[in-house]
């Protein structure tokens, strides 16, 4: 319109008239979408869509929340259940530290492992620290995030948070991705680790979530991830989700690393968690692969792999 002002009144009219047209175009285009379940905005960080669809591999239609595309997080429309089974993985924790009182859990997207924490643990918090407020936004609208005295949730960068934090933790849950592979390298580090190993108390553990495989060239995050943590913590244990005899599959990986000397039992009177354990991942990773840390922390390179072969 400006670049027209000087043009006749029918021609900035019909201009402006244009322009609103298509104004409202898109916004009855995106009412219809929100309408029919599917919701697509972006953020300072990412493009996010909420979408209502069975996807493959469920059996129930689900919630999900996509970043750039790629499944996030889920909910099912029908139960409060656990959507993705490596959430469940989680409630590992409550098996390898004797008290849950105070956690922290890097990375949130849809908040579905912090709201079944809170419904699991009536009397303990959980700080969250996730990068993208859109995110919060959008979980609160649209998955059930209910604000609580339990809850904080600190809108920063995970690293940075735990650079400055001095607060003590019985679990640390990660779970901050910056594609569908690739856990933000700052979060990768022997450095980041080693404030990780600072908040926990004595007897605390933590929890990160890992795409790979257990093997071959897309084992490589994997096997020196592995080789960080062991560089920190006394013990370091890892479950593969799907099936531990397919080395070579790409699947989530939880990552347990606990302070403390004593060997834990790997058994458990709990079905769910006899389930989980009976995962434990026992063969050799690769011994070549470095230990990560701020000057060299390849993470990026190594989930390459991963992303061409889709």
């Amino acid at each position: 319109i400006l670049g027209f002002r000087g043009s006749r009144t029918k021609t900035r009219v019909g201009l402006l008239l244009l322009l609103i047209a298509v104004s409202a175009g898109q916004y009855r285009t995106q009412q219809q979408a929100e309408a029919s379940g599917f919701i697509d905005v972006d953020s300072s960080y990412n493009r996010i869509s909420v979408e209502e669809r069975t996807f493959p591999g469920f059996e129930a239609p689900m919630r999900a929340m996509m970043i750039s595309g790629e499944l996030n997080s889920a909910m099912f429309l029908d139960s409060n259940d656990l959507a993705l089974p490596y959430t469940e993985y989680y409630r590992l924790a409550r098996h390898f530290t004797p008290k849950i009182e105070s956690t922290l859990m890097l990375g949130a997207g849809g908040y579905s492992y912090p709201k079944d924490f809170l419904a699991s643990f009536p009397s303990a918090t959980m700080d969250v620290v996730e990068i993208d407020p859109k995110t919060t936004e959008l979980a609160r609208k649209y998955f059930n995030l209910k604000d609580s005295p339990r809850l904080t949730i600190y809108h920063e960068d995970g690293r940075t948070f735990l650079n400055k934090s001095q607060k003590k933790y019985d679990v640390i849950y990660g779970d901050a991705f910056s594609s569908f592979y690739s856990i933000p390298y700052e979060l990768t580090t022997k450095e980041s680790v080693e404030h990780m190993y600072r908040l926990l108390n004595d007897g605390g553990v933590a929890l990160i979530n890992i795409i790979s495989s257990l093997d071959g060239p897309k084992g490589k995050f994997l096997a020196s991830e592995y080789r960080t943590f062991r560089e920190v913590f006394p013990q370091v244990y890892l479950f593969p989700v799907d099936d531990k005899s397919q080395t070579l599959k790409v699947q989530n990986i939880m990552l347990v690393a606990m302070k403390s000397n004593d060997p834990p039992a790997l058994s458990s009177d709990d079905a769910a968690l006899t389930h989980y354990l009976t995962k434990l991942w026992v063969g050799v990773l690769s011994k070549d692969a470095p230990i990560l840390t701020d000057d060299y922390a390849p993470a990026d390179q190594f989930v390459a792999a991963m992303a061409n072969d889709r």
